[in-house]
């Protein structure tokens, strides 16, 4: 999850500034999904796996599977309102180039999410229903 993590962080640094709610809401659900991601490394990094009671490590994967869940459902509301901020300004009014560095991340962070932790994801969404 800590390269999510950083693919996170680029896609985050390479937004533009503006002040349409879009783009706000964008870096605030990216955000969002980094602060999920860094406490799912430090959950996962909380315990040792090999000595720890069966107890401990099934409340520790009910944690990383709601963490996983939360980081993947702001990054995809985030992806949701960069595409929608895109629709309201063009491709003409971005810096060159920035599509492929910042679609680059996000498809990275989104595709790395769903094989490392897709599991979890889909497990955690499943309970839900």
């Amino acid at each position: 999850m800590y390269v999510l993590v950083c693919c996170m962080s680029s896609a985050l640094q390479r937004l533009p500034e503006s002040d349409r709610s879009s783009m706000i809401s964008a870096k605030q659900h990216l955000a969002a999904a980094i602060a999920f991601g860094e406490a799912y490394h430090k959950t996962w990094n909380s315990i040792h796996w090999n000595s720890s009671r069966a107890a401990v490590k099934k409340r520790t994967r009910v944690k990383l599977h709601n963490l996983a869940f939360e980081a993947y459902t702001e990054l995809l509301t985030a992806r949701t309102y960069v595409y929608q901020y895109l629709d309201e300004v063009g491709s003409d009014a971005l810096p060159s180039n920035w599509w492929r560095d910042f679609g680059v991340s996000i498809y990275l962070a989104v595709t790395g999410m769903e094989k490392n932790n897709g599991t979890e994801i889909w497990q955690r969404q499943l309970s839900l229903f």
